[in-house]
């Protein structure tokens, strides 16, 4: 509920925003080893957001993907103390912000709900604050909590304060102030901060963590034949019955330990079981005619080795699956595919599997 109260928060940060510092200056920022992070797409909700850019460039371009939808922007003089002005309509007179320079904190004004594409930044830079209130970016890690964000500046740092763009309110952080009056809990990489300093400092911000790459996706593949083809009959129990070469290509590096089950769903009476394997050592290459790879399984042939496709007839489809665990399990040898899927639960970091076909 909007109570008097919360007006009357909402007045004083707003004007507390506009009180001009102490001889404040503008702030620099000495950018340094990059981290590679990925560009980053902030999402602008319909009317103020308070942001913080991360490129460089001419405001007309880097404002030209929400040009439709941009009323204005603002970004704040430190040196001068008064706000530069920016609006894609407005007479050129007016429009005072030329560009935007890379830690630039921006007050933007949209008339719809846009996503803005900003270039790619995360290094690491130290930013001089001068005494009274200065619009900045933070470049560091994102969810940081701001005690942990500002701890270094704390002894000077009056107030910050981050913005709410759903609830179109300011969020705040004062060091000395109770923890229910600081609504700000942690900064995004990327956020527009206002901050309000008694004596000038330097702020240290962390390089933004690079976005993290792709986990490797489990595949299983055999040199023998490819997916979906037929499995040559020397796999099979018409011929030798020995296992075929498997390769294991993006094992997670966190696996302990991996599984293995060739099953036939197509039988008569149900699924059949050739293979179980499980405590496996991580690895690449399952060589052919392997033999027992780490804990031995019982099949459905009442057998703890491998069994080849035998179909009675037609064509049948052989699964060959692959789980990567993240523990060796308690499981004694022997144990069914039924035991060993109960006990690989809440284990399996990474699954794959291989279809081969065999016809009789």
């Amino acid at each position: 509920m909007d109570t008097l109260a919360q007006r009357g928060w909402m007045v004083v940060a707003a004007l507390a925003l506009l009180v001009v510092g102490a001889a404040t200056l503008p702030w620099e920022s000495q950018p340094t080893a990059d981290a590679q992070a990925a560009d980053r797409e902030v999402t602008l909700e319909a009317g103020w957001n308070l942001v913080g850019w991360t490129g460089s460039t001419a405001i007309d371009e880097a404002t030209a993907s929400i040009a439709d939808a941009l009323l204005a922007a603002f970004t704040w003089d430190g040196e001068g103390q008064s706000f530069r002005s920016f609006n894609p309509s407005g007479p050129t007179f007016l429009n005072t912000l030329s560009d935007l320079a890379l830690g630039d904190g921006v007050w933007i004004n949209v008339s719809e709900a846009s996503t803005w594409r900003q270039p790619a930044f995360g290094a690491a830079r130290t930013v001089s604050l001068s005494a009274g209130f200065t619009l900045a970016t933070w470049t560091g890690p994102d969810a940081m909590p701001v005690e942990d964000a500002v701890a270094e500046i704390a002894d000077n740092l009056e107030s910050l304060f981050t913005w709410d763009a759903v609830a179109q309110t300011f969020l705040s952080f004062t060091p000395s102030a109770p923890s229910f009056l600081n609504s700000a809990k942690t900064l995004g990489f990327g956020d527009g901060v206002w901050l309000r300093m008694s004596h000038a400092t330097e702020w240290s911000q962390p390089a933004a963590r690079a976005a993290p790459a792709p986990a490797p996706v489990l595949v299983v593949t055999s040199s023998a034949f490819a997916a979906g083809e037929i499995i040559p009959r020397r796999y099979t129990c018409d011929a030798e019955n020995v296992s075929p070469p498997l390769t294991l290509s993006g094992v997670p590096v966190e696996a302990v330990s991996l599984a293995l089950i060739l099953d036939d769903p197509d039988a008569p009476g149900g699924t059949w079981v050739h293979w179980v394997e499980f405590n496996i050592d991580p690895l690449s290459e399952i060589p052919e005619d392997v033999g027992v790879l780490g804990t031995a399984g019982l099949n459905s042939f009442g057998i703890t080795i491998y069994g080849g496709p035998c179909p009675p007839s037609g064509t049948h489809r052989y699964f060959f699956k692959v789980f990567a665990l993240d523990a060796m399990l308690d499981l004694a040898a022997g144990a069914t595919k039924a035991q060993l899927l109960a006990a690989m639960e809440g284990h399996v970091i990474a699954q794959a599997e291989l279809m081969g076909l065999y016809s009789r």
